[in-house]
């Protein structure tokens, strides 16, 4: 198992977007939207091939992986 680490930056537009969603659509979707990602986090840690390589991150000595959900 790895483990997913947010960067400030990506905290704060998921948090940023759980708002939008909860304003525009309501709190019952803000609240799916928000349990799929953090079940797709909780997937990417317990199987972290499944995850996108980030292109931008590619030289780095570790992998970089995202989802889109």
């Amino acid at each position: 198992m790895v483990k997913v680490i947010w960067t400030k930056r990506a905290f704060q537009q998921f948090e940023r977007a759980i708002r939008y969603i909860r304003d525009e659509q309501g709190l019952y979707y803000a609240k799916i939207v928000h349990a799929k990602i953090l079940e797709s986090v909780g997937n990417l840690e317990r199987y972290p091939k499944i995850g996108v390589l980030e292109p931008v991150l590619i030289h780095k000595k570790s992998e970089y992986r995202f989802l889109v959900v």
